[in-house]
């Protein structure tokens, strides 16, 4: 029992051994562009860039599978927060080659601060076995976006936002504050008949008095103007039969 416990620590460090020899000797290296010099991270964005090259020691052909991520804590025991963007590939990469540099975009949605980053290389042997190597074991920086007022998602929402309070500002105006509508008078129409008080006009130049032709004038209007006129008391029937009633001279008898 004691000499069991004796070799098993022994035939772990010989499997770990004999599985380290038997990966192909490959190594990544990965860093921020030269305009990025201090690994910057801006948050809430999926373009954070890192430059990655793959050099293939080996004597066989490998395929690179994937460029992966992870954020790590920067303090105590490094324990990791989350993945981030992985990146699959099927990029061959021949004997004593070394891959053409390959653009790892990724996300990032972190407090500001300094935060851990590691990044991963997946890719398979000549046998099709998976094999992992660290790129990037470091620390970087994250930083917030810079605002721009010309993003149109924002001017967007911009305008929709002024356009909702604009029309709940006209409600409320035309609810509590515009004043009531004034009501439109009606103008009454009168029908009322024009009549001349004679069929006399005076000419302005000479001053002579003429007779105005009144057979087109209805016999109502004519009786009108005589009532108004008082010059005859002739009833209607005494007018459609053409007679007078005679004047009395004098008093009674």
């Amino acid at each position: 029992m004691l000499l069991r416990n004796l070799l098993a620590p022994l035939a772990l460090l010989a499997s770990t051994a004999l599985a380290a020899s038997s990966s192909p000797d490959v190594e990544a290296t990965v860093k921020f562009p030269d305009d990025n010099p201090f690994g910057r991270v801006s948050n809430g964005r999926s373009d954070n860039l890192l430059h990655v090259r793959v050099n293939n020691h080996a004597a066989e052909p490998i395929t690179v599978t994937n460029v992966r991520a992870e954020y790590r804590e920067v303090s105590g025991k490094e324990r990791k927060i989350r993945d981030t963007t992985n990146l699959r590939l099927g990029l061959a990469v021949g004997p004593n080659g070394k891959s053409p540099l390959i653009p790892y975009r990724f996300h990032s949605e972190n407090k500001i601060g300094d935060v851990g980053l590691r990044v991963f290389v997946d890719y398979t042997d000549s046998k099709r076995k998976l094999h992992t190597v660290t790129g990037y074991d470091s620390t970087v920086t994250i930083i917030e976006q810079p605002g721009s007022w010309f993003d149109p998602a924002l001017l967007f929402a911009f305008l929709l936002l002024s356009g909702l309070l604009g029309g709940i500002g006209y409600l409320v105006y035309t609810s509590y504050f515009a004043p009531p509508p004034k009501a439109k008078k009606r103008a009454t129409q009168s029908t009322h008949a024009v009549v001349a008080k004679s069929n006399k006009i005076v000419n302005e130049q000479t001053g002579e008095k003429q007779t105005v032709d009144e057979s087109w004038v209805p016999e109502h209007h004519l009786r009108a103007r005589k009532g108004k006129g008082g010059s005859t008391s002739a009833t209607s029937g005494d007018e459609s039969e053409g007679r007078s009633t005679p004047r009395r001279k004098g008093g009674r008898k």
